[in-house]
């Protein structure tokens, strides 16, 4: 996966989570919310991109997330647990911080974001 491809994806996520998610998001970044919820669902849905992914390492690669929790790496019996779990918390490392700035208006709504 190319770093491009990778952005898209992330913005892609990001846009759908808070189209659905809007008021709770709003409600968790004025500190009134229960973020832990909100983590769960992002889970859910990021399953989903995660297996239409070929190489997680590329997700690794391409993260902003420079310091995976170290018992991520202990917590799988196999290497494929172990990645999975790691590609996981970058991706929603990202896709949370691309929510937060759509929801705080940094960053744009964007409809239609293709990955190619």
């Amino acid at each position: 996966m190319e770093k491009r491809n990778y952005i898209a994806l992330v913005l892609r996520e990001a846009n759908a989570f808070v189209n659905k998610h809007e008021p709770a998001l709003r409600e968790a970044a004025s500190g009134g919310g229960p973020a832990g919820e909100l983590d769960a669902t992002l889970e859910e849905q990021l399953k989903t991109a995660l297996v239409d992914i070929d190489h997680l390492e590329d997700v690794l690669k391409h993260s902003d997330l420079r310091e995976i929790d170290p018992e991520l790496w202990r917590d799988g019996s196999t290497w494929q647990e172990v990645l999975a779990g790691a590609a996981m918390a970058a991706l929603c490392h990202d896709v949370r911080r691309h929510a937060r700035d759509i929801i705080e208006g940094r960053t744009p709504r964007m409809e239609n974001i293709q990955i190619r």
